[in-house]
């Protein structure tokens, strides 16, 4: 009965996160959200984060058995693999964004990065959220020690739950652009003065 139900939740989960990633993605009035990205960025967050959630339950109420170490060792690695595919995702987000050179997104990645909430996301997401998990796990002491691995799971866990919510916060406050009527962004709309 497992083996069917994890054989039909799988793609569910799969249709379910990159459909609603997709629904996010064609999102004009969101420059940040507005990327063809967004479907495989909500699929490996959600790997991540849940790799962290089921290897924290697993640490700490999983049978004590004699492959109980490997086991969680085993969780640890492969949400491991799952937050280096995350930040290479956010990596090729932001490069291409700012490469790009296109207004809306220049701005909104310039504010992500250095604007009022800069500390959320330089060391709520990348360092809290990814790379001291990903140095907990990898490192040869702490990433065989079920201890470990059972506060990385919870830490990881709750930051990455954080750093996901943080950039729409910053960007709610909208105004209505004269001419087309869409919704613009405080810190991207261009003031529109009639002649």
């Amino acid at each position: 009965m497992v083996k069917i139900l994890g054989a039909l939740g799988v793609p569910v989960a799969i249709g379910v996160h990159g459909g609603t990633g997709a629904i996010f993605a064609v999102v004009k009035a969101r420059p940040y959200w507005y990327t063809g990205l967004f479907p495989l960025i909500f699929i490996v967050s959600a790997l991540a984060s849940g790799g962290a959630l089921l290897t924290f339950i697993y640490a700490f109420f999983g049978r004590k058995d004699k492959e109980h170490a490997s086991l969680v060792t085993s969780l640890g690695k492969m949400v491991a693999g799952f937050l280096a595919l995350d930040l290479i995702f956010l990596g090729s987000e932001l490069l291409v964004g700012l490469y790009g050179q296109v207004p809306d997104h220049v701005a909104v990645y310039r504010a992500i990065m250095f604007g009022p909430f800069w500390y959320v996301f330089w060391g709520g997401q990348l360092v809290m959220g990814a790379l001291i998990p990903l140095i907990l796990i990898l490192n040869r002491r702490t990433g065989n020690s079920v201890g470990w691995q059972h506060g990385f799971g919870h830490w990881a866990l709750g930051h990455m739950a954080k750093g996901k919510g943080t950039v729409d916060g910053m960007f709610n406050k909208t105004v209505s652009d004269p001419i087309s009527g869409m919704a613009l962004h405080k810190e991207v709309c261009v003031k529109v003065y009639k002649a």
